[in-house]
Order: C-alpha cells, then structure tokens, then sequence
C-alpha cells in the first residue's frame, strides 16, 4: 500500500511539474512574439535618431565650408589657387591674423595676381596696391617710375628727371642708379601713371 501511495504522489508530482514546464514556456513564447514588434520598433528609433543626427552634422559642416570657401569681404568665393602659385593667399595666410580693414587689400592683390599667374604671367614676385585705386604687379626686372616736371636745358634737349621708383624686391638695389637716370640695361621702366590695373574691371573681364 505504502508503494501504491508513493507511486501515485510520484506521477503526480511529475505531472505538476511538467505542466508547470509547459505553462511557463507558452508564457515565455508569448511574451517573446508580443514584444518583439515593440523592440523592432525601438531599434528603427534608435537608427532613425542616429541617421537624423549624422544628417545635421554634415549639414552644419557644409556650411561651415561654404563659409570658408567665400570671402568675408565682398569678393565671392575664393579662386583655385594654382599648384605652382608662387605664394600663399592671403585668405590661407592671414585668415585669422589680419583684420578685415587690411585682409581686403591683400585679398584684391592675390585676386588679381592668381589671374594674372594663370594667365601666363609666372615673373611676379609681388604687387603694391593703392587704397580705392590701382593694383601694380611686380614683375622681375621690371620698375614703375614717376617723372617730375620736364626741364628744357641751355643746349635746348629736354630733361625729365625720375622722383618715384616703385618695384619689387630684385629693383631695391638699382632704385638710386634708377632715380638718377642711369637704368640698368636688363631693368624695364614702366609709366607708374599710366599702368596698373584697376580690379573692379580686371577680375569681371574674361581670360
């Protein structure tokens, strides 16, 4: 009798627990398939936040290039500076050393020489500007002069002697056989008057 008891205690305990198993499994899958939408969606959030974030980054970087690639002071975007450019622009140089009242001279200059350089123009070495006026490319070899008043002499020939020299750094040790009228043979002499180039043209014009 005792053995009858225990066996059926024995099946009964077996059946709770494998009922408990089975309940417990039906929960566990239920639970799975009810939820998983949830975390799908969960996921596409998430992927949705990061796309959305990722595309506000490169929108603020591309304006943030755009405002490198266009000039503080007027002038439009900046020009392609030429591999064998002889310098620097003034624009890389000096962007955050000069202050704009000056930057823009020395961006005019640039303008204008990297036109000139792209033009065929490879013998500058320089350029001085004249505020609200002319731009005057230095070239080697090459000084702009200014005349004084002509002067008739006795023997009756006319005599115009030179008060200005203005030029690059390969004229500085000719400037006083220059102003003195014994210009070197190899150093071009230039009509300061009547050369320069106006900017406000020159950088419309088409090359």
């Amino acid at each position: 009798m005792f053995r009858a008891i225990f066996t059926e205690n024995w099946i009964l305990v077996l059946t709770i627990i494998l009922m408990m198993t089975i309940i417990t499994g039906g929960c566990f899958l239920w639970l799975k398939y009810t939820t998983s939408p949830y975390e799908t969606d969960a996921d596409e959030d998430t992927e949705f936040t990061r796309q959305l974030k990722k595309n506000r980054q490169a929108k603020t970087e591309t304006a943030e290039t755009a405002e490198v690639e266009v000039s503080p002071h007027g002038f439009g975007p900046y020009p392609e500076v030429p591999a064998d450019y002889f310098r620097e622009p003034s624009w890389l140089k000096y962007s955050n050393g000069v202050p704009g009242h000056a930057a823009g001279p020395f961006e005019t200059m640039d303008r204008i020489l990297i036109k000139l350089w792209n033009q065929g123009h490879k013998n500058i070495t320089g350029a001085s500007y004249v505020p609200g006026g002319k731009v005057y490319p230095h070239y080697t070899n090459t000084a702009y002069v200014s005349y004084g008043e002509k002067i008739v002499l006795p023997d009756g020939t006319v005599h115009q002697s030179i008060s200005v020299v203005s030029s690059g750094p390969d004229i500085i040790p000719f400037t006083k056989q220059i102003s003195e009228g014994n210009t070197p043979a190899h150093i071009k002499l230039i009509d300061y008057d009547s050369a320069g180039i106006d900017p406000h043209i020159f950088l419309k014009e088409e090359n």
